[in-house]
């Protein structure tokens, strides 16, 4: 984890104490006010006050960070960070803060089921009746948006954690080299089969002109094995996971359209269509597109757009750009990989806490216009300018020559991992037309699924779920990972498979995702 680098540049050194993991927030007095000047149009408190903080992931928080620091300047509220550099295990240093009730102030996390648990356990303060009283800005938010609050409302009723939410509709889709489509006399595939003939053709054709047969037509994007396979079988109408459809809740690995995608896959790969070491490659796109070696794979938009720019003199006329999906054997164009809400991250208040309210105001502070927009798109004058009422880039990072705009962005602290809902317009600000057009290619076509089920389960339930869940996909991930590399036919382990996944408890997972599918639909 990151270590406190120095003190602030404020004349506030002696309210940042040095502090060990336990809490002691504290005001301070009179003589250790704000500067004059400061500009506290959302003050909170009249002291100064500072709260610890635990981050359970690298790059969480650093009160170096631009955005923090003006948010004491608006607030008068600063987040001390409270773990060393030291702390060994961040699951395991929480667990024992948590059983010696010996916690920091706030306490981030990245997965709901933890703050249910812990919150459960006595450990985070239930926050409904503190959003009702002090965060007027997310409880708007709420209660406009009624799945996000059923989503993180635990199963007794409390919401223990303020989610950090993402925005937009869709992030990831396909992509394909179309100057070697040109090259070679080709269109862009339409369906499965011309899929298919599309990547034999760059395969055979030698469309990078280097006179050999090094080609790869698809590529992926290496580890874990979902990773690797799920980008390519929602064009089979197939899935990793549980799907929904007339009132069922199905796990999709054990239907004949998965079956039929797997199968597909390993007969591609025997003919070499397919990356050879699909499942254990790193940095993929930066080797195939970056040697003139690789011709068609399923990514981000934003990042996959941005390797045209990024390899434009090393390859010349390299154009890899977004295609619509294929269509399935049953004619439909479909994107499975929608962008989610996620909602998995965020922030609570520990009940070792002596100032809830003023940190739910400070919480509520970032849905604010400008703590959204400084969450959102960084610092004033640096990372952009307000043009026409709207936030535009400055160079720093549109042009800067040693980061990619998304991390010259992070520089300041925005769209780092604490409890705020992200603004789409952030990433649009810095795409390129590519990318722009990838997006809007899927969004204007109609492959994007129209709902996104979030269910939610009991805490009993997310207890017995963890466990299944882990050992039903790695069994999932061996077997796929077997069939795919021809180590055993499709045909002939199929029903094996569903018979061990069930014996794995798949039957008891499905009943449990079925309740929980039932309570979403009322």
């Amino acid at each position: 984890m990151k270590k406190v680098k120095r003190a602030l540049a404020y004349s506030l050194a002696a309210v940042f104490c040095l502090m060990a993991f336990n809490g002691c927030s504290e005001k301070k007095d009179a003589s250790e006010k704000l500067e004059a000047g400061s500009i506290l149009d959302h003050k909170i408190t009249d002291e100064p006050l500072v709260l610890t903080y635990f981050a359970s992931m690298p790059g969480s928080y650093d009160e170096e960070n631009n955005i923090f620091k003006a948010a004491f300047e608006h607030t008068n509220v600063m987040l001390k960070y409270a773990i060393s550099e030291n702390a060994g295990d961040m699951s395991q240093q929480l667990a024992v803060a948590v059983s010696s009730k010996d916690m920091a102030d706030v306490i981030y996390q990245s997965s709901r089921s933890n703050f249910v648990s812990y919150g459960n356990q006595g450990a985070f303060i239930p926050l409904n009746d503190l959003i009702d009283k002090y965060a007027p800005n997310i409880k708007k938010y709420l209660d406009e948006n009624e799945d996000v609050r059923k989503y993180i409302t635990a199963g007794d009723g409390n919401i223990y954690y303020i989610p950090n939410i993402l925005d937009g509709r869709t992030s990831s889709g396909w992509f394909i080299r179309q100057d070697w489509l040109d090259k070679l006399g080709l269109k862009a595939p339409e369906t499965i089969d011309e899929l298919h003939d599309v990547l034999v053709a760059f395969k055979n054709n030698d469309p990078n002109g280097n006179g050999k047969a090094d080609e790869v037509p698809l590529f992926g994007t290496g580890t874990p094995v979902r990773f690797a396979i799920n980008e390519f079988i929602g064009i089979f109408d197939a899935e990793m996971g549980f799907r929904y459809e007339n009132g069922k809740a199905i796990y999709g690995p054990t239907t004949e359209n998965f079956k039929t995608a797997i199968k597909t896959l390993a007969k591609w790969y025997q003919e070499g269509l397919i990356d050879s070491e699909i499942f254990t490659r790193q940095n993929t796109r930066e080797y195939f597109l970056g040697n003139d070696l690789g011709g068609c794979t399923h990514n981000w938009f934003g990042s996959t757009a941005g390797y045209n720019t990024m390899y434009a003199n090393s390859v010349p006329g390299l154009k890899f750009l977004a295609m619509a999906p294929p269509a399935g054997y049953d004619g439909i164009k479909r994107e499975k990989n929608a962008r989610s809400k996620s909602l998995q991250e965020g922030w609570a208040i520990s009940a070792t806490n002596e100032h809830p309210e003023e940190t739910m105001k400070y919480f509520d502070y970032w849905w604010t216009e400008e703590g959204r927009r400084a969450a959102n798109f960084g610092v004033e004058g640096k990372t952009y300018n307000m043009v026409d009422g709207k936030p535009e880039y400055t160079d720093f990072v549109l042009k800067n020559e040693e980061l990619v705009p998304a991390d010259a962005i992070r520089t300041t602290g925005a769209q780092t991992n604490f409890g705020y809902w992200q603004d789409w317009n952030y990433e649009a600000g810095y795409l390129n037309q590519i990318a722009l057009d990838g997006m809007n290619l899927y969004i204007n076509g109609g492959y994007l699924p129209e709902e996104i089920v979030m269910v939610v389960y009991t805490d009993e339930e997310e207890k017995r779920v963890s466990t299944l869940s882990a050992q039903i996909t790695t069994c999932l991930e061996e077997t796929v990972q077997k069939w795919i590399l021809g180590n055993e036919s499709v045909d002939a382990g199929f029903d094996a498979f569903v018979e061990n996944l069930n014996k794995l408890g798949l039957e008891e997972y499905t009943a449990i995702e079925q309740a929980a599918y039932e309570r979403y639909l009322k």
